[in-house]
């Protein structure tokens, strides 16, 4: 009996984080997103649940069965939004969104089937077909409507199932490009030595969960049902990665953390203006405790900021990168979500410029405006054109990746940085730093020699 609970610990969980989310994290731009993934995920839990638990009943088995055509192939497509939400902290679009046509095609389909062929007769194939396998087909005509509902609820759904997940892969290659993932990178951050993105954090969560779940796929029921502690240990394995999941997924609002933070930041859970609500309430609290006195060691405290704050800004500006150059003017007046603010969120933050086939049109589209305007808006503000613009952004980021990557090829520089081929990055390189890459590398090496 208490195995037979232990099997249902996925599920439970589900449940738990999602109410932990909406109490905690209901102010986060992912928090929509986060919560469809676990919703997906408690109903498909469920469904497994039950085909793993031998004393349910066939009618439940056969619920079950058409529940998990829907909440299957929707948690990959839900995580896939969360992800980008994640990456971009922009809202899904449309057409990003349409994937979860084919888990609701399958659902509809196999109640369709359900329906047509008669609840009891599927009953009793479902049943059949969980405890003597594929076997049972021979027993059914090659055009009858189990047949069908075989295909769809069988072949159609692992099809789904198996091109979600290719999917999700070719995202996770992508994003490799722009995040540089890495074992060591993760061992020095579950060590407490260093930072690591939210975002890299998490898709090494999902290759836990995935790698685990791909395996669970290959056990069929007499396995099961013949060494009954796989499942159990299975359910409690899932659990975990899944709430390491859950778990760092309340701290979507930050771009990077430590395992400290991770521990004993639960107030950096919050959208900027909540956290900004945050940070005047707790000054207000301070003044209120500390009357005149606070207000004193407040003067003092921002006095010496300021002064720590001009002395290190004298020290580093000689240390400035390109970009740090380009958008480093203190005298700018525009608000963040201002067409300049998110133009400069878009390279600085978005890292656009990494795009080969970025053009002056698609920066436009996305920011709302016009080519023309764009265009004079750039020249205006940065005294130079788009393409010397975007040319340079790429220079700076390969002058990082050079360092980072001493033994890439050209070619693999070249893709890396935005640029469509090698001769294409020696140009502009040459144009903007006045050297080649060979030549800077070794400069740089000689300037940073102790």
């Amino acid at each position: 009996m208490i195995l037979t609970y232990i099997i249902y610990l996925p599920m439970m969980f589900g449940l738990f984080w999602m109410l932990i989310h909406t109490l905690l994290a209901s102010k986060t731009v992912t928090f929509s997103s986060i919560l469809l993934v676990f919703a997906a995920w408690t109903v498909y839990a469920f469904s497994d649940c039950v085909y793993n638990d031998f004393m349910i009943g066939t009618p439940l088995l056969t619920a079950a069965s058409n529940a998990s055509q829907l909440s299957g192939p929707c948690i990959i497509p839900a995580v896939l939004m969360y992800m980008q939400k994640l990456r971009t902290k922009k809202p899904v679009k449309a057409q990003q969104a349409l994937i979860i046509v084919f888990p609701v095609t399958l659902f509809t389909v196999a109640l369709l089937l359900t329906y047509l062929a008669g609840p009891a007769e599927l009953e009793t194939f479902i049943e059949r077909l969980y405890s003597e396998g594929n076997s049972v087909l021979k027993d059914y005509p090659h055009r009858s409507l189990i047949r069908l509902y075989f295909i769809f609820a069988v072949i159609a759904y692992r099809v789904v199932l198996l091109s979600e997940i290719l999917l999700l892969l070719s995202r996770i290659l992508r994003d490799n490009q722009e995040y540089h993932f890495s074992i060591r990178k993760l061992t020095r951050f579950l060590f407490g030595k260093g930072k690591i993105t939210v975002v890299e954090l998490q898709y090494f969560n999902l290759i836990l969960i995935f790698s685990l779940a791909i395996a669970k796929i290959f056990l069929f029921r007499d396995m099961l049902e013949a060494h009954r502690w796989i499942s159990p240990s299975l359910a409690v394995i899932l659990t975990l990665f899944i709430s390491a999941f859950a778990f760092v997924a309340l701290f979507s609002a930050k771009k990077e953390v430590s395992r400290h933070e991770l521990f004993h930041g639960w107030q950096y859970n919050y959208s900027p203006d909540t956290q900004q609500q945050h940070i005047e309430n707790s000054v207000n609290n301070f003044l209120m405790e500390n009357g005149e006195q606070g207000v004193q060691v407040l003067r003092d405290f921002l006095g010496e900021i300021k002064v720590e704050a001009k002395a290190s800004q004298e020290e580093d500006d000689d240390e400035l990168t390109l970009a740090e150059r380009i958008f480093s003017d203190k005298n700018r007046t525009w608000a963040p979500n201002s067409l300049m603010g998110r133009f400069e969120r878009m390279m600085m933050e978005d890292k656009a410029f990494l795009h080969s086939g970025l053009t002056l049109l698609d920066v436009a589209e996305n920011l709302g405006t016009n080519k023309t305007y764009a265009s004079r808006m750039i020249n205006n503000t940065y005294k130079m054109s788009f393409p010397d613009l975007i040319n340079t952004l790429r220079i700076d980021y390969a002058e990082e990746y050079i360092v980072t990557h001493r033994n890439a090829k050209q070619t693999d520089i070249a893709t890396a940085c935005g640029f469509t081929s090698a001769a294409a990055l020696n140009s502009a390189f040459r144009k903007v730093t006045g050297l080649t890459p060979r030549i800077w590398l070794a400069s740089y090496d000689q300037r940073h020699k102790h």
